[in-house]
């Protein structure tokens, strides 16, 4: 892979980050739980009180949020060259 490509990849994994920080704290929490403590959904929607299909949901919204935040950044980075 080429230099160039990693510094968008590490351009992305940043912006990716910031946006999670600007995230509701109960958000990053529920991503958290999911993607690094690997958590079921079960599991998660015990310590929330809430149903699977509640968290399945909340995942989904957060997932299309942070896809869209990252195509919006990858569309002005390529707007300004």
């Amino acid at each position: 892979m080429s230099p160039s490509y990693d510094i968008e990849k590490q351009s992305c994994y940043s912006h990716l980050a910031d946006e999670i920080k600007k995230l509701k704290e109960r958000d990053q929490i529920i991503l958290a739980m999911y993607y690094y403590e690997e958590m079921t959904l079960n599991e998660i929607a015990q310590v929330f009180g809430l149903t699977k299909a509640r968290i399945s949901q909340i995942i989904g919204k957060l997932l299309q949020k942070l896809r869209g935040v990252l195509q919006k950044g990858k569309n002005d980075t390529f707007t300004r060259i």
